[in-house]
This record gives C-alpha cells, structure tokens and sequence, in this order.
C-alpha cells in the first residue's frame, strides 16, 4: 500500500486508518517532511505539535 497523509495530524500512514487521531481522511499531495524520533523531548516537534515518533508531511494539500 501506498503511503499517504493523514489531513489532521500530518503523519505518512500506510494503513487505512491513522494510528495516531483514528481518522481516515488522507491527502496524497505534501510538501516537506520531518521525522520525529522522540517526540517528547525533540524541541522542533513541540513547535509544530507533533508528539508521536514518525515521519510527518509539513504542509498537506
């Protein structure tokens, strides 16, 4: 499967439904990409709100 980008949280999920929010609601179109390897400590993910470990688009179309 395809990856693609939940609309609410940004996370690249490769699944029919993001494990992070539970929603099904996906973008194909991104631009940018963070990848979080602790999101409880990284400073840069408490900027952008992003608080699960992954790979995250910074701007979903």
């Amino acid at each position: 499967m395809k990856k693609q980008i939940c609309k609410r949280c940004k996370l690249f999920v490769e699944a029919q439904q993001c494990p992070v929010c539970k929603d099904s609601n996906f973008a194909n179109g991104w631009q940018g990409r963070i990848m979080v390897l602790n999101g409880t400590k990284s400073f840069i993910a408490k900027q952008v709100n992003m608080t699960h470990n992954g790979e995250y688009a910074i701007k979903v179309k």
